[in-house]
């Protein structure tokens, strides 16, 4: 079912709601766009090409297949926005809860996933959910995930620190936990700043600052700070003029990184 509901999570509050009134109306204003593949969030619905079959794979490693729909993992998909990856990722067979703190976000997702395009049995798999607080107690949903996805949301949150203790509270023991970002480098200032969003304008005028852009190896301490051990740092290089997405070696600008919780 699609939830209706404001949820209360151990920890996730502050990495889905944290972001500053600034930028939760930046991303209000730009809600009519998430389902545009040619608009705003565009490279975010391309970006799906890598981070979707890396989540999936990651997520059901030693997993036996099963027929029942409620054995699938469990994912949290922290900063859902509308939907894009909690929807792709929901038709891979995973069960999906998405939060995210911008009410007209979560809106559009939720009508994308009542929408008569989306099989039922793919819907069912699906909820999506307003995070109201900045601060929330111990909770039903503390260690409870399969995996936890936090993709694109990093730089935007005021707390890195708060951030990741929040995801992985969520997480189970063993639980892979999946993020992809933007380096704080000075090639990221020309690439994913100036180009990105006054010259070529793949992305609105505005949407980062570079200062919030966070470095992997700091990602790394937080994560094992936190009980976690690192496992993989891919670099990710996006064709603007093609729109697509590949793999590399250089972490300068785009990259993921997927750790473990280990506690």
């Amino acid at each position: 079912m699609v939830a209706r509901s404001i949820v209360r999570l151990h920890g996730v509050a502050a990495a889905a709601s944290g972001a500053s009134a600034a930028e939760l109306a930046r991303f209000a204003r730009l809600s009519h766009e998430w389902h545009d593949e040619r608009g705003a969030f565009r490279a975010l619905h391309s970006m799906n090409e890598l981070r979707v079959p890396w989540i999936v794979d990651e997520t059901t490693k030693g997993v036996a297949p099963s027929a029942d729909a409620s054995r699938a993992p469990r994912v949290l998909d922290v900063g859902c926005g509308g939907g894009i990856l909690s929807l792709a990722l929901a038709r891979r067979r995973l069960r999906i809860r998405g939060v995210d703190a911008c009410p007209e976000a979560v809106a559009v997702a939720r009508e994308t996933a009542a929408g008569g395009n989306i099989p039922p049995s793919v819907r069912a798999r699906l909820q999506f959910d307003m995070v109201a607080e900045a601060q929330m107690g111990e909770g039903e949903e503390r260690g409870v995930y399969d995996a936890v996805v936090a993709s694109e949301v990093v730089e935007h949150v005021p707390s890195v620190e708060a951030f990741v203790r929040g995801l992985v509270a969520a997480a189970k023991p063993g639980a892979p936990i999946f993020l992809t970002t933007i380096n704080r480098t000075p090639l990221s200032k020309v690439a994913a700043i100036w180009l990105a969003e006054e010259v070529l304008r793949v992305v609105p005028s505005g949407m980062h600052d570079w200062r919030q852009f966070v470095k992997p190896e700091e990602l790394g301490i937080e994560l094992e700070k936190n009980g976690c051990q690192v496992h993989q740092v891919l670099g990710m290089d996006y064709n603007p003029v093609l729109d697509r997405w590949k793999w590399s070696e250089c972490t300068q600008i785009n990259y993921a990184l997927m750790a473990r919780k280990i506690l």
